[in-house]
């Protein structure tokens, strides 16, 4: 099906043989972010062990991961709304 997309305010106009289609770009917060940081070879290598020694998908995973339990270490509020473990 051939498609011509046009940009509108807070939309896009979609127009194909059918006709015209208005979607809502509500500006949303993505369900992710992107973070690009430079990390040593060493810090590297040690993520790639972790991932492989706990067979995870990706090093993504395993990063995220790494960061969740150090985050959860201090104390720090999960983002996803549980409550970190008290020990007890």
């Amino acid at each position: 099906m051939y498609a011509m997309y046009a940009l509108r305010v807070n939309g896009i106009y979609a127009v194909d043989i059918f006709g015209i289609y208005a979607y809502n770009a509500v500006m949303t917060e993505p369900k992710s972010e992107r973070i690009i940081t430079p990390l040593p070879k060493s810090l590297v290598d040690a993520i790639d062990d972790y991932r492989f020694t706990n067979r995870l998908p990706s090093r993504a995973e395993a990063m995220r991961r790494i960061l969740e339990a150090g985050l959860a270490a201090l104390g720090a509020p999960d983002p996803r709304g549980s409550k970190p473990d008290s020990g007890a």
